[in-house]
């Protein structure tokens, strides 16, 4: 580990115990919840996880990907580094109307993450909200941040400008969890808000009708209802940049002798993707009057993150694909990388092509667009945010 990564894990300990009084989790927040969180500068603006090695070389177990620094491996013309490191298992990412990265960890802090100088590299992070139970969602809408913890919908908004949320109002509340949760949570072209609800089993009928689905609200936490069901677990949902149209992956069955695959689905309202019986295409039983994924991925690879390239800086021919964090399995090697997903139009639906992209994390969990068009990654496992630019040179710059 270099100093500059030493003193950045450094501080961010210091930031988290300050705020957490060193507890894993703390307890949600109300409509009164004042955040304390200390200010800390970062360190990371000239970290690099591993020597970058020379761009061109194939990277070893990935065909068509080369080394691209930061220890990752990418398409030929990609490049890698270290936006910020230090974090403690970082879950979602947002970017604020003026640019501001916010980043949610497990131990339910959020934290505001800035490039000053816009150089791609962190210059400064500091704690603007705590006290979240797990939160696995973040999205802005009308300059608010959204907030999905366990349980819960919270929204938030600094209103006197001092770097910490001082309105807080929680929304939603008393949503069913067990193993898994609410998630991620986008706003639709309609202004509504779209929230991934996980199940609470593995395979199981559930009790309640909100359980394994996609729900739908107003943006005030108001008229909540089905809008998709049979999903087991559905991390994060996007919306395509051109037509409107929602996706979602979803992580089918822990059933590794059957090969439930994880999925990518178009979610339409009112349809059924067929958990608990149903996978795939075709798999399982009771599948009449489901709607099957888009593609099939691989199985227990945990398909999480979801980001559309709405960016101008990768070639043209990457615009309005899907990337997708594969966060991985316990039990064998699979996922750990960022997915590729070229979409193509087939009627009512699309067909897909799906490419190794991005090699190298630990556990990739979510991903964003930043501003100036890069890819960001945000590693759970080694709490690290990567960057992938398009270079487009063979130098090592």
């Amino acid at each position: 580990m270099t100093i500059a990564i030493a003193m950045a894990v450094t501080l961010l300990a210091a930031f988290v115990a300050g705020a957490c009084g060193n507890q894993p989790r703390a307890p949600t927040p109300t409509a009164t919840t004042s955040a304390q969180p200390t200010s800390v500068p970062a360190s990371p603006t000239s970290v690099s996880l591993s020597p970058a090695p020379i761009q061109g070389t194939e990277a070893p177990g990935a065909p068509g990907l080369v080394a691209a620094g930061a220890g990752l491996a990418l398409p030929p013309g990609f490049r890698a580094n270290v936006f910020f490191v230090g974090l403690t298992n970082p879950t979602s990412m947002a970017f604020s109307p003026d640019g501001t990265l916010f980043v949610s960890q497990e131990d339910g802090i959020i934290v505001a993450i800035i490039d000053f100088d816009g150089d791609g590299k962190a210059d400064g992070a500091s704690g603007y909200a705590q006290g979240f139970f797990v939160p696995l969602g973040l999205a802005f809408h009308d300059g608010r941040l959204y907030v999905s913890s366990r349980g819960s919908v919270t929204i938030m908004q600094d209103t006197d400008g001092d770097g910490q949320a001082d309105e807080i109002e929680r929304i939603i509340s008393g949503l069913p969890n067990g193993p898994h949760q609410n998630n991620g949570l986008a706003f639709g072209p309609d202004g509504m808000l779209y929230l991934t609800l996980g199940s609470t089993c593995n395979a199981c009928i559930e009790e309640d009708p909100r359980s394994a689905t996609i729900m739908r609200y107003s943006p005030d936490g108001s008229g909540g209802e089905v809008f998709a069901r049979g999903l087991r677990n559905v991390y994060d949902i996007a919306f395509h940049p051109s037509d409107g149209t929602l996706f979602g992956a979803d992580n089918g069955r822990d059933e590794e002798a059957l090969g439930v695959p994880e999925e990518l689905n178009l979610l339409v309202k009112g349809a059924d993707y067929g958990w608990p019986d149903c996978w795939g295409r075709g798999g399982g039983t009771n599948c009449q009057g489901t709607t099957a994924p888009v593609v099939e991925l691989e199985p227990r690879s945990s398909a999480d993150g979801l980001a559309f390239y709405t960016g101008s800086q990768f070639p043209d021919e990457y615009v309005n694909d899907l990337f997708i964090a594969m966060w991985g399995s316990h039990s064998r090697e699979a996922g750990r990388k960022v997915v590729r997903v070229q979409l193509l139009g087939d009627g009512d639906s699309y067909t897909a092509q799906v490419s190794d992209f991005a090699l190298g994390f630990d556990r990739p969990l979510d991903l964003v667009v930043a501003p100036d068009g890069a890819l960001l990654v945000g590693d759970y496992g080694s709490g690290t945010i990567y960057r992938i630019y398009w270079e487009g040179s063979g130098d090592d710059g």
